[in-house]
């Protein structure tokens, strides 16, 4: 039973690693997409401007990267949600069975004692 509550806390401990991982993640795509927000910003007035078409094409080649990050950033977000809905149910059957195993370990705890008592008297 102390292995059970053991793989119980080793997958809370999982679930919230995983959960911590994927806030982490969230908050990295904001800040990406308050940058990108900023850089498309930046972007239109340099274009209202006439600015240099070089600035214009570097701040391009930069929304284009913090949006493919962005990108992967959803991806691993996409994946660790995976991963956490995989474990929670892993946890659950984990818990099912650790219930089922208790009461046949009780069914044969009764019995042992049944079987026992009756023979400890003279």
């Amino acid at each position: 039973m102390e292995e059970s509550l053991g793989a119980q806390y080793a997958m809370q401990i999982a679930v919230h690693t995983l959960h911590e991982r994927c806030k982490s993640l969230q908050q990295r795509i904001a800040q990406l997409e308050d940058e990108n927000v900023g850089l498309r910003v930046r972007c239109n007035r340099h274009e209202s401007n006439e600015s240099s078409l070089s600035e214009m094409d570097k701040l391009k080649e930069q929304i284009t990267h913090l949006s493919e990050h962005r990108d992967q950033l959803q991806d691993k977000i996409r994946m660790v949600t995976a991963e956490n809905q995989d474990l929670w149910s892993k946890l659950g059957k984990l818990i099912n069975v650790n219930k089922s195993l208790g009461e046949q370990l009780k069914k044969i705890n009764d019995t042992v004692t049944q079987h026992t008592t009756p023979n400890m008297l003279p």
